[in-house]
């Protein structure tokens, strides 16, 4: 499944790229503007997922804590499904925006698509077990594995909650607020537990 959706964007740019015109939409800023680029750049989005899938593949394989992700198997690849599902979202919004210009509201399908990825990323922080690439990473979660759980517990209560709100105000707030509040809520929801980890590793040295 994995790789049917990274290979999709490929397949789907090919059946449409002589129908596209010169310039194609690959940027829109806060305001609504829009930056075009030539129609070749088409490719490096459609080829992006297939860069992800092998190195989100690659991952598991030369992690020194390889060992763990046996345990957290079933929500790495979902993730995984869902990544490859973003981006496939991003190349049908250039598409539509090429072939079809103005028809969808590009700020707020991103935001409520980032909005959802920030739901599953709630749900599935705590799930995951200590390794080098996954995670809120720092020097106590990596430490210690009480430190790491109750780090991500805590991460994915904040992202959870980050990703209702976003859904819920997507289709209200301005574009530009609702970009402010994606980044404002990914930060504080990786800034308070990683500051967190750093208090709860240090109350277990001192009570030892």
């Amino acid at each position: 499944m994995l790789w049917i959706l990274a290979l999709l964007p490929l397949l789907l740019t090919a059946a449409v790229y002589h129908k596209l015109p010169q310039q194609i939409p690959t940027h829109w800023d806060f305001s609504g503007t829009v930056t075009y680029s030539s129609k070749p750049h088409i490719w490096l989005l459609a080829g992006l997922s297939v860069l992800m899938a092998a190195f989100y593949m690659l991952l598991p394989k030369i992690d020194p804590r390889r060992y763990n992700y046996d345990r957290f198997a079933g929500s790495y690849w979902n993730f995984g499904i869902l990544l490859m599902g973003f981006l496939l979202g991003m190349l049908l919004l250039v598409l539509s925006e090429s072939l079809w210009p103005h028809q969808i509201p590009v700020g707020r399908v991103v935001a409520g698509g980032l909005g959802l990825m920030y739901l599953f990323l709630g749900n599935m922080l705590p799930k995951i077990k200590n390794n080098f690439f996954m995670g809120l990473k720092n020097p106590w979660t990596l430490s210690d594995e009480d430190v790491w759980n109750r780090t991500h517990r805590l991460g994915g209560i904040l992202l959870f909650l980050n990703g209702g709100i976003i859904l819920g105000s997507c289709f209200w707030l301005s574009e530009k607020m609702l970009f402010g509040l994606l980044f404002c809520g990914l930060l504080f929801s990786t800034l308070i537990p990683n500051v967190m980890s750093y208090l709860w590793y240090r109350q277990k040295e001192h009570s030892k």
